[in-house]
């Protein structure tokens, strides 16, 4: 068989299996592809080549629905790539789309971009204060694999930022960090510019959940005083008049 012979027969297979995924209840594949731990999809319908999911929840915060269809251009060489909508703006305030891949690498994320309310990230991971504003991601050729980030790198913005605390709030303004991962490895470095204070920052993450967080902060003149004087009590200021503090542990 000569290789025009075999693109054809490539082709063949590769469009009797888009066939065999159309017809096929979207619940059904569902049962069997491996989501990452504390997601649930709700109210399943449609096909494995379209459908959606009325309700997905991670860890028990609902999220509102996702919608895909698959990537025919990727389905004819044997790959399963979708692309994804998901979110509720009147709902949670979460939104976004990527392109996502499963293969016995794991899963693929191209082009995500995800836009969400700060108090829904606040609540999720349990913070102690209150957070407002606007948080974007945004992560382009990341891998998923084994319950953890293998790869990928993005960016993140947070816009108009704010926290509450019991004596009052403090403006962050605007914050940008980069995000990247490496083998389960989390790193998140940036910087902040708000009214009230500015920073720069970087957390890291091992694969073991141990973690190290730095944080450099400059105080402006409006900074409140109460937690001026807290933060006093914790940190000295450099030559910059900075006030370095530092924090690890293991999640």
């Amino acid at each position: 068989m000569g290789k025009k012979g075999w693109l054809v027969g490539i082709l063949a297979v590769g469009t009797l299996v888009v066939i065999v995924l159309a017809r096929l209840p979207a619940s059904q594949v569902i049962s069997q592809v491996p989501l990452p731990k504390g997601m649930v999809l709700s109210g399943v319908t449609g096909t494995a080549w379209e459908g959606q999911a009325l309700s997905a929840s991670w860890h028990g915060h609902n999220l509102g629905k996702v919608s895909w269809s698959l990537l025919y251009s990727k389905a004819l060489r044997g790959r399963a790539e979708y692309r994804l909508t998901f979110g509720d703006n009147n709902f949670s305030g979460l939104h976004g789309h990527s392109q996502v891949g499963f293969g016995l690498g794991g899963w693929s994320i191209n082009d995500l971009s995800v836009s969400m309310p700060a108090g829904l990230v606040s609540n999720i991971a349990s913070l102690p204060v209150p957070a407002f504003g606007q948080i974007e991601v945004a992560m382009n050729d990341a891998l998923y694999s084994n319950a953890r980030c293998e790869q990928g790198q993005g960016q993140l913005h947070w816009r108009d930022g704010s926290v509450s605390f019991d004596n009052g709030p403090l403006s962050l303004g605007n914050t940008t960090a980069t995000l990247t991962c490496e083998g389960g490895a989390v790193a998140v470095i940036g910087e902040q510019n708000g009214r009230q204070v500015t920073s720069e920052f970087s957390f890291h993450l091992a694969a073991d959940q141990s973690y190290q967080t730095q944080l450099l902060m400059k105080l402006r003149a409006s900074f409140p005083s109460d937690l001026a004087r807290q933060l006093r009590r914790m940190a000295k200021r450099d030559g910059q008049g900075r006030y370095q503090l530092s924090f690890g542990g293991r999640l």
